[in-house]
Order: C-alpha cells, then structure tokens, then sequence
C-alpha cells in the first residue's frame, strides 16, 4: 500500500490518502498516525474522514485536516478531490 500525502494551497487542507479501497478502524488510525509524525500539533478530533468520488482516487477513503503551511514531503496539489 502507497500512501500519498498531499496540500492544497487553497484551501489551507492536507490529505493523507493510499491506493488501497481499506475503510477498517486501523486504517484510519494509521492514517492519523502519519498525520500527527507530520504535524504534531494537529487536533485529532478536527481530522476528517472522507470517501473520494472524484475521478481520480473514486471509491476510496482518505483523511483530511487544517493546515497553515505545507508540511515536508506532501505533494502540493491546485485543489481538493471531489468528496462524497
């Protein structure tokens, strides 16, 4: 499983998502594992879990959370993925 983690300027968002269709507890407990090695200060309680119907990750689920500045090593990206 590849995770890609990306940031949208625009919108001041980070998105942690895989190329994986997984939707289990622990997947979302890994995903904010990562989020948290990459913004220490993010308050759990405001990440959100979304399923992307956009054409491109369509069927698959990913977090996302506020971000002032792009975080190392996330991808920057014109604007969010459709979200269902």
């Amino acid at each position: 499983m590849q995770i890609f983690k990306e940031y949208c300027k625009a919108s001041k968002r980070c998105v942690i998502r895989t190329n994986a269709h997984a939707h289990s507890f622990g997947y979302f407990k890994m995903l904010v594992v990562e989020a948290k090695k990459d913004v220490p200060d993010v308050n759990e309680d405001e990440i959100e879990i979304v399923l992307f119907g956009g054409r491109h990750y369509k069927h698959t689920f990913g977090i996302e959370f506020e971000c002032v500045a792009k975080p190392d090593g996330y991808e920057e990206i014109d604007k969010l993925e459709y979200t269902m």
